[in-house]
């Protein structure tokens, strides 16, 4: 062999070295790093779930909180279903800083604050302000201006969707708008409830009991039981919450960093936001409304007891706090305004991916406004559909 085809065959093989590595030796790594994060991320809140309280009449130990000298008397679990439950946080009231520490409540406020790139004297609400206005119950968390759109620094935020969503270019992005569009969480949660309506005490027990038993080596056993028990109870009035808020507002959040990463264009952002407006409307009777159920949705995904409950409790309720405030963005965008209807853009994005597979029998365009026209009619409310279960179960 000469050293002329040595070399290449060097390089071949040093070629598909490297490629064999972008192939399947790095994706390896990466899944084991992923699967060890998840590990460790079960691993905590399996702990969390483990922890026991007293009785409702037993009193916890005061336990101070840094150099203001305040202290905050735990509450037992009921207690502070009871402060939180649906419609505790329609209107701004104190009943609910008791939930922590004055150092929490200040925290989970500030985390919650939103922020103007306008002047919230002269606003004038239009149509556009209502479509992102769907985005602020993230935009204060995220530090970003509700009304700069779409507001979002690509460096700073892409690894939201990255690391929580893993969403790093427009396929993966609308794949995961598509998921929460069409069913999300919500079709999990209602399912549960559906046999929790639909079963009698006896098979609940047993399903309880399955689940208890593989709860401690699956987390979604330990989340699932954890639902059923809720829902079971019915704590925070969990059975009459409408999931829809919560996989909506988050639709609603990836489309906005979606367009500041330019995955979307800025026409398709505020389209796919004009999809949902109507389907919120419908379901919702106000944006605090909205904000509640929302809230109830966060906590029910949460699917945590314990202190981690509790300390999320303290932020969720500080959120709600502070958007239905009197200086929320919220409380300058009329619920019920005139708005604009979209314009199929989503429906077509999601032809052109491939999420949704077009009928080749029908032209290009009678088929698109086909499919826009049945994302605009989604399923029955959670209120439509208990009652009609209710009606087949009497």
């Amino acid at each position: 062999m000469t050293g002329e085809e040595l070399s290449i065959v060097i390089i071949f093989v040093l070629g598909f070295a490297v490629l064999l590595y972008f192939i399947y030796i790095r994706p390896a790594v990466k899944k084991r790093a992923n699967r060890a994060k998840v590990a460790a991320r079960a691993a905590t809140e399996r702990g969390a779930r483990s922890a026991q309280y007293g009785s409702p009449g037993e009193q916890a130990a005061t336990v101070p909180h840094g150099s203001t000298g305040a202290t905050t008397l735990a509450l037992h679990p009921a207690e502070r279903d009871r402060l939180v439950g649906l419609g505790a946080q329609l209107r701004p009231n104190n009943d609910w800083r008791a939930l922590g520490s004055v150092a929490e409540v200040t925290y989970g406020l500030n985390l919650a604050a939103m922020s103007w790139v306008g002047d919230p004297s002269t606003f004038q609400a239009r149509s556009e302000h209502w479509d992102l206005a769907l985005t602020i119950p993230f935009a204060g968390r995220h530090g970003v201006p509700w009304d700069d759109y779409p507001g979002y620094n690509p460096e700073e935020h892409a690894v939201i969707l990255v690391d929580w969503w893993g969403v790093h270019d427009r396929s993966s992005l609308l794949d995961q708008l598509f998921w929460l569009f069409g069913g999300g969480h919500r079709r999990e949660f209602d399912e549960e409830r559906i046999a929790v309506l639909t079963n009698d005490a006896v098979a609940l027990d047993e399903w309880e009991a399955t689940l208890r038993r593989q709860a401690p080596i699956s987390e979604s056993a330990a989340e699932t039981l954890w639902r059923v028990q809720r829902f079971r109870a019915n704590d925070r009035n969990c059975m009459n919450v409408d999931f829809l808020a919560w996989d909506f507002f988050r639709f609603a959040m990836l489309t906005r960093i979606g367009v500041g990463l330019g995955y979307l264009t800025t026409e398709e952002g505020l389209d796919f936001l004009r999809l949902i407006g109507e389907p919120m409307r419908t379901t919702y009777s106000s944006w605090a409304d909205a904000g509640e159920h929302f809230r109830i949705g966060r906590w029910m995904w949460y699917s945590v007891g314990g202190e981690k409950e509790r300390a999320t409790d303290v932020q969720d309720v500080a959120r709600q706090q502070q958007l239905i405030a009197s200086d929320s963005p919220w409380s300058f965008v009329p619920w019920n305004m005139a708005l604009e209807h979209d314009r199929g853009l989503f429906a077509k994005a999601l032809v052109e991916q491939e999420l949704i597979v077009r009928d080749e029998s029908r032209g290009e365009e009678e088929f698109l406004n086909e499919a826009a026209e049945l994302l605009r009619n989604p399923a029955l409310t959670w209120r439509e559909l208990r009652m009609e279960i209710e009606a087949d179960v009497s």
